[in-house]
């Protein structure tokens, strides 16, 4: 504490007081002794008192000029435009289902008046942190908020308390690494452009699902790679923009419109959406999904190390003679044509055959068994996979 400066042990002070927050998280409202709502009064009450002590203090001042302050806002309000629009696009892709949060006019009051409240708080004293320490200390500093606003918006006793890895997997992709991202990017933020844009920002994202009926159902693997992925691409292109408009000799000028770069962060902003389609793709989570071809019994429609998209079907659509199918056989997935289709007890039933076999497929298929049809093929597309592969098969794939 001696070789603090006096804002650092202001600053310190506040993480004491965050601290108190985080030892409450763990007793009294782990324990449920008290209702959600006191929970939220209390929280309330000690970032508020927290505020109260930032408020009277000298006003910190983040890293970068305070003249690219309405610069900065634009960007996360745009930026929180962009995460909102994904997110609510994932839920036309993935379903909807009914909001967790009260739809009454009193209940909208009470969203806005007391989660805003936090929202407000808590970027208000992280900005006072991450600032008022000097830049050999601020990611100590920045790295202790985060860990602790983290672990107080994430019980991580339910997380390890996982009876299963599976669980404590889904547990950590869709909770923890989400939350974490998060508090780095909005560190980040505070750290460079202060209290107002990682408030517009956080407000942006926040505010409008207390008003909708509804709200997108996602999968856990959707809500792990949105969460993760948009905040730290986010945070890629808020430093690439950073480094910019600080390094570069125009900016003598008050004039910035005319930066070129901010072409260049929408182009990583723009990346950053491809990436998240192109891993939801990859991982089988849109309607279309890629498969690897690893055997050559598809020859010569589809040759062995062909990358062919598969489209998802349901048990309502249909299945027609030549249409190519992946089902599965067990311990394993098979593409091959449907050459026969009959009735046999009110159950359609499907014959398939690979077109470089001679002889029909023992078995035959029913729809709950198909995965998808063959809709294109991509030509020695994975054929690197082939190569890092260990096994050979026969008759089957790999994935989807």
């Amino acid at each position: 504490m001696n070789n603090l400066t006096l804002n650092e042990k202001k600053a310190f002070y506040v993480l004491v007081g965050i601290f108190v927050l985080f030892v409450f998280e763990y007793t009294l409202f782990d324990l449920r002794v008290i209702s959600s709502n006191l929970e939220d009064i209390i929280s309330i009450f000690i970032l508020g008192a927290i505020g109260m002590y930032v408020y009277i203090q000298p006003r910190a001042i983040q890293k970068t000029r305070n003249r690219l302050a309405g610069y900065y806002i634009a960007w996360l309000l745009v930026c929180g435009a962009v995460y909102m629009i994904l997110y609510f696009g994932c839920g036309f892709m993935f379903g909807f289902g009914m909001s967790p949060y009260k739809r009454s006019a009193t209940g909208i009051i009470t969203n806005v008046l007391i989660f805003g409240s936090i929202i407000v708080l808590k970027e208000w004293i992280r900005n006072f942190v991450i600032n008022k320490s000097e830049r050999h200390l601020a990611i100590i500093f920045g790295a202790a908020i985060v860990l602790m606003y983290t672990a107080i918006e994430v019980n991580i006793i339910d997380l390890l308390s996982a009876r299963s890895v599976e669980e404590f997997t889904i547990g950590l992709s869709e909770k923890l690494l989400p939350v974490l991202a998060l508090n780095i990017f909005m560190t980040y933020v505070c750290y460079v452009a202060g209290f107002l844009p990682a408030m517009a920002y956080m407000l942006v994202v926040n505010v409008p699902i207390w008003f909708f009926n509804s709200l997108p159902n996602l999968e856990w693997i959707v809500v792990a790679v949105l969460g993760v992925a948009f905040p730290l691409i986010a945070l890629v292109a808020l430093i690439e923009t950073v480094h910019h408009t600080t390094t570069r000799k125009s900016l003598k000028s008050k004039k910035i419109k005319s930066d070129p770069k901010t072409g260049n962060v929408l182009v990583w902003i723009f990346v950053g959406i491809f990436c998240i389609v192109v891993a939801f793709f990859t991982a089988g989570l849109l309607n279309v999904f890629p498969t690897v071809l690893v055997s050559g019994s598809m020859s010569p429609s589809i040759n062995r190390g062909d990358v062919v998209l598969i489209k998802k079907i349901s048990e309502d659509d249909e299945i027609y003679l030549n249409d190519v199918v992946i089902y599965n056989a067990g311990e394993f997935d098979v593409v091959h044509r449907v050459v026969e289709i009959y009735e046999e007890k009110g159950t359609t039933k499907y014959i398939t055959k690979g077109d470089d076999n001679e002889l029909r497929d023992k078995l035959s298929i029913e729809m709950k068994n198909i995965g998808g049809v063959v809709i294109a093929r991509i030509p020695y597309l994975g054929l690197p996979r082939l190569l890092l592969e260990s096994g050979e098969y026969e008759s089957e794939i790999n994935g989807g």
